[in-house]
């Protein structure tokens, strides 16, 4: 839904930077539907958005979840990597 606004990308930059995980995540799920639905922006705001991520991914609890689910997929799928 947001990423039909054009404030969208603003939400993404305002999102990232909360302290609740939940939100955090809101940002970067806004940002994937963007790269998914608006084909018609340009590279800038995306290229914007870089930092953020690299930020985020630091976050001890975005990593802690993602490590959890490559096990869970790991033991359902008997994916090893």
């Amino acid at each position: 839904m947001f990423d039909k606004t054009p404030h969208a990308f603003d939400k993404v930059h305002k999102w990232s930077t909360r302290r609740e995980e939940m939100e955090k995540r809101a940002a970067f799920a806004l940002l994937a539907s963007l790269t998914l639905h608006d084909k018609q922006a340009e590279d800038a705001p995306f290229l914007q958005c870089l930092p953020l991520i690299e930020l985020a991914a630091t976050d001890p609890r975005i990593r802690a979840i993602d490590q959890f689910e490559h096990g869970v997929m790991q033991d359902r799928c008997g994916v090893r990597t």
